[in-house]
């Protein structure tokens, strides 16, 4: 009932509409007080109505009766506190995850590619317009074997002979006769 009044209260002319919302702040003020047991405790919604009512209302001091100025003071305060601390909660906690088909992108590549590596595939997924870490990127990129002969796929060429060529600045020249394969 209070909400519908207070939606009343806004299309209502300036002078009735603080009037309507004097009354709203003080009937808040009593109802809380009806349900008074031994201590006045009020309802956290009481409070947000009185809150809000008290933006609201230029001479919101000289409403109260039950509480005091001080008091609904640190209730804005501490419902301020709350409203930022809920807005700027994260929503899932950790990190957030990397996209499968990112992960998917980054396999094809490095099988198409085998001797690139991190950084080479890192720069290359900046420019696709990725953001993503070089150590996310070389955290995905499957394990190259030990030997370097896996890597590099050689069954097409077989190496005939090496020939050595020694300089006279006391360095060798390895040369090396390919032949392809049929």
């Amino acid at each position: 009932m209070t909400i519908i009044l207070l939606i009343l209260s806004i299309s209502i002319h300036y002078k009735h509409r603080n009037l309507v919302i004097e009354n709203l702040f003080l009937r808040t003020q009593l109802t809380s007080y009806k349900r008074k047991s031994k201590i006045f405790q009020p309802y956290p919604s009481d409070k947000i109505k009185l809150i809000a009512l008290s933006f609201l209302l230029p001479s919101w001091k000289s409403s109260l009766i039950l509480v005091q100025p001080g008091t609904l003071l640190l209730w804005r305060k501490q419902m301020f506190k709350l409203f930022w601390k809920l807005l700027s909660k994260r929503k899932k906690p950790g990190r957030p995850n990397t996209p499968w088909i990112l992960i998917k992108l980054i396999r094809k590549i490095a099988k198409e590619n085998k001797v690139w590596g991190a950084t080479k595939l890192h720069g290359i997924l900046l420019k696709l317009g990725f953001v993503i870490s070089e150590r996310t990127v070389s955290k995905y990129i499957p394990k190259k074997p030990h030997n370097p002969r896996d890597r590099i796929n050689c069954t097409h060429y077989a190496c005939d002979r090496i020939f050595v060529y020694r300089c006279s600045r006391f360095f060798c020249l390895f040369l090396s006769l390919i032949v392809r394969n049929h």
